[in-house]
């Protein structure tokens, strides 16, 4: 099962004068979809924060690309402000692709 939402987005070649300089595709699966739609209730302030990572990355057509995960903000890494603690926590993304 996927664990967390994926998005693998690629440079735009029609990117610029406005539009996106990457675009691409992505999957959330219906645990993930739930961990937002909870935290939301529970927001005060009506946002969800979200943890991002992201690699750069390289097809089997040897197209690069960037690899962008994305979660729930677990809630004993929010503060009283809803943002996340401290930025020398341990680290717990590994790159599942």
């Amino acid at each position: 099962m996927i664990e967390k939402c994926m998005f693998w987005l690629y440079d735009n070649d029609k990117g610029g004068g406005g539009r996106p300089a990457k675009s691409g595709n992505g999957v959330i699966n219906k645990e993930q979809l739930k961990r937002i739609l909870d935290a939301m209730k529970e927001s005060e302030d009506g946002t969800v924060e979200l943890q991002i990572a992201c690699w750069d990355k390289v097809s089997k057509n040897n197209k690069p690309y960037l690899f962008t995960t994305m979660d729930v903000t677990p809630s004993e890494y929010r503060n009283k402000n809803g943002s996340q603690g401290p930025k020398d926590e341990k680290d717990e993304w590994d790159c599942p692709a």
